[in-house]
């Protein structure tokens, strides 16, 4: 019987000992807590009985303190548990999913779900519950900081989930030493061009080897004619995707290949397998009439130069951060020491009925554009954001997207290239 009763006592000290810890904690989190003061001094006594379980599941102690208090359920005794961040605190879920780690690394209920609990001059923040120094009060204050068509003044915040992320790295997660996947298709009128099976070179950057002869090591490509499916992967993250397809067979009459051959940009490398938006394949005559179309278009509105179809072309995509197609966008060309090129490149923009139009100053929703008449030399091309613009819908206030990507056109290949607000260099 000795035995037992040594046994009882030193379980009713551990308990004791618990049970003071997990009260001391509790008025610590009472003022913060509010909502269950009254919970709090009925069950005092509760709290010091060691005789009487507290709980015997997580939900008996919200029950018993309220549906955010962050206790678990620990031998029968509700215990705030320790923490280093946050994020451990709301890993436990439901009553936890506001919690914060408190400065004594135990989690504590959230410091606010609403900006009324926050002080003068300061607003919640709703992905940590924490009081913050407010960033504005009007979106006029947000045009000021970060000029933008779409930002606006939330809750106290800057809000700009369309072109917020300009000039910012990469957000996407990529642990050192791996490498990326892009899949692509290659189509004609949104079909695969049969008996083609396309070549693929994967290429270092212009200034490094201006005519791809030596394919970069590593990656890997294959082309499934029967989708028109293209694959190349072991892409690094950290550079620039520049890659090259050619279709040696069918050719015409004349020798040369039906099909012309395409350089592919992308300012955004792949972060494991990454789809892109198929390129289009055109056949050599299709290319002679649309040249003849464009040469037409342009004499009979005036515009100063022909389109020479011995100049370089692009065909391209603007995306906005959150990888959709992007309007008010104007694009500009310079040579590699920032000079204007010669003749000037006449730019196209495609609008909601997929017509390009030559008159328009930036981009339309279609994010699509199309620049003939291009300097066959290393090029530097500029994105730029309209913020607003005159009634006329000339610009007037506008933002740099990007203004240091460098390529090299062909002649006589199509280039496709895609554009990306991110700084993915950083």
């Amino acid at each position: 019987m000795g035995h037992v009763v040594t046994s009882k006592r030193a379980i009713s000290a551990s308990i004791r000992s618990r049970l003071e810890r997990a009260f001391r904690a509790t008025v610590r989190l009472a003022p913060m807590l509010g909502v269950f003061a009254l919970p709090l001094a009925a069950g005092c006594t509760a709290i010091l009985d060691i005789n009487k379980e507290q709980c015997s599941v997580n939900t008996d102690c919200t029950d018993l303190f309220g549906p955010t208090a962050p206790y678990l359920c620990t031998e029968h005794i509700c215990e705030r548990p320790a923490c280093a961040t946050d994020a451990e605190c709301r890993s436990h879920g439901e009553a936890f999913a506001t919690s914060i780690c408190d400065g004594n690394h135990l989690c504590a209920p959230a410091e606010c779900t609403d900006t009324t609990q926050c002080g003068v001059g300061q607003t919640c923040d709703l992905t940590t519950n924490r009081c913050v120094q407010r960033e504005c009060d009007t979106t006029e204050e947000c045009l000021l900081k970060s000029p933008s068509p779409t930002v606006q003044c939330m809750a106290g915040f800057c809000v700009d989930p369309t072109w917020g992320c300009i000039g910012q790295p990469d957000d996407r997660p990529h642990p050192p030493g791996t490498t990326g996947t892009i899949v692509v298709k290659l189509l004609s009128e949104n079909m695969p061009v049969a008996g083609v099976n396309w070549q693929i070179k994967v290429c270092s950057q212009p200034q490094i080897d201006p005519s791809c002869v030596s394919q970069v090591v590593g990656p890997t490509t294959q082309y499934d004619p029967a989708t028109g499916t293209a694959t190349i992967a072991g892409l690094s993250y950290d550079r620039p995707v520049r890659l090259q397809f050619d279709a040696p067979e069918p050719k015409d009459p004349s020798g040369e290949t039906t099909y012309i051959p395409m350089d592919f940009y992308t300012q955004q490398p792949p972060v494991g397998i990454t789809e892109v938006p198929a390129l289009r394949v055109v056949s050599r005559v299709a290319l002679a009439q649309l040249v003849a179309s464009f040469s037409t278009i342009t004499n009979s509105m005036g515009i100063v130069q022909p389109v020479n179809p011995d100049l370089g072309n692009i065909y391209g995509l603007i995306f906005d951060c959150q990888g959709k197609p992007a309007s008010n966008v104007i694009l500009g060309y310079t040579n590699a020491v920032g000079a204007a090129l010669n003749p000037a490149p006449v730019v196209l923009y495609f609008n909601e009925t997929n017509t390009p139009v030559l008159t328009a100053k930036y981009s339309f929703p279609s994010g699509i554009f199309s620049s003939l008449n291009i300097a066959l030399e290393n090029i530097t091309v500029g994105t730029t954001l309209v913020v607003s613009a005159d009634a006329a819908g000339t610009p007037v206030r506008t933002r740099p997207i990007r203004s240091d990507y460098t390529m090299l056109l062909a002649s006589k290949r199509l280039t496709t290239v895609h554009f990306y607000p991110r700084n993915y260099s950083k």
